[in-house]
């Protein structure tokens, strides 16, 4: 049923099939109906976006209005939650994107957190985090658009012509999958949204949210949403991997919406706020043998520091020199002489 609604207009006027269940349908006509005609009889002008839709649709129609305010609601709240719980997931899995991503945060609000929206939304690192969410988890399969105006393509030299009224399906998942543009696609890596590399790919192979003059309407109002949620949480808490986190998702048979068929869990871990002056032991034999980072860590293997095994592990778990500004600043000469 989803396929005719989205893909065949003509079987679907002709069934009278609708995407949206009809009792829910019946509910948002009601609130939209509600609030035009109390604005009217009492002549309430708001600067908001319901104001916005009914200034553009002379003589108040009902069902424009509906569409508008549905589409905004569906695409502001389901792609949010979506993108949302994908990143909180991915963040699980990637500890060293984790802890880049809250020593940006902590950067930008101190221990307090007191979170300024603004400055959130344009955190360069976070908006890294969940460009490289809508990317290895679009919310949709694929978008379909209706031509409006006759157009040609040179294809493999020859001449395709998309006339009006054809129906045209973009394959968003199969796009931000391909290997041509994404390396690797299956590996979540924030840095593919760096500057430098946006700059190597084409135009429109990146569109989680459609792109042109219908551009999800909602798409700032998502972002902002997601971006706060992961603001807040990865301040306050750490993000971490439990018995039933899956490493790998499936995704489910849906034609429409990207989702996996898995529950995404997670642990969260309260942080612990140290004061100054606090001094701090860090057991730096544990962790070189903690079996959850080493397996059998009594035995010596060279290789257990190969690139792909080093990539495994979180950061801070290889400290012989200690880390971060205070590492030993004979470093170098000591290896030196060792090797």
């Amino acid at each position: 049923q989803t396929i005719v609604v989205l893909f065949l207009p003509r079987l679907r006027n002709l069934l009278r099939l609708r995407f949206v269940p009809t009792v829910v349908n019946n509910f948002v006509e009601s609130i939209v109906q509600d609030v035009i005609d109390f604005r009217n009889k009492n002549g309430v002008v708001r600067n908001d976006l319901f104001q916005y839709f009914m200034k553009k649709e002379p003589g108040n129609k009902l069902d424009d209005i509906m569409l508008y305010a549905m589409t905004f609601f569906i695409e502001g709240f389901e792609t949010a939650a979506m993108t949302a719980s994908a990143a909180i997931y991915e963040l699980a899995l990637n500890p060293d994107v984790q802890v880049t991503l809250h020593e940006e945060i902590l950067e930008a609000f101190g221990d307090e957190g007191n979170i300024d929206v603004d400055v959130a939304y344009n955190l360069p690192y976070l908006d890294k985090v969940v460009q490289e969410s809508l990317r290895k988890y679009p919310i949709m399969y694929v978008y379909d658009r209706e031509c409006t105006k006759a157009i040609n393509f040179d294809v493999d030299g020859k001449s395709v012509e998309i006339p009006v009224g054809c129906s045209v399906v973009i394959p968003v998942y199969s796009i931000h999958h391909d290997p041509q543009y994404y390396p690797d696609p299956e590996v979540f890596d924030p840095e593919r949204f760096s500057k430098e590399n946006k700059a190597q790919r084409p135009a429109y192979t990146y569109m989680p949210f459609g792109e042109g003059p219908r551009i999800c309407p909602g798409l700032r109002f998502g972002l902002t949403q997601v971006k706060l949620l992961l603001t807040y949480l990865v301040h306050k808490y750490k993000i971490q991997r439990c018995d039933k986190t899956p490493e790998k998702l499936t995704l489910s048979a849906s034609p429409v919406l990207v989702s996996p068929n898995e529950q995404r869990w997670i642990r969260l871990e309260k942080s612990v706020e140290i004061p100054v002056g606090c001094s701090v032991v860090i057991p730096v034999y544990s962790i070189h043998h903690d079996p959850q980072y080493y397996p059998d860590p009594e035995v010596f293997d060279p290789e257990r520091f190969s690139k792909e095994n080093k990539a495994q592990r979180p950061a801070y778990t290889y400290m012989p020199f200690g880390e971060g500004p205070r590492i030993c600043p004979g470093l170098r000469f000591g290896l030196t002489q060792v090797k």
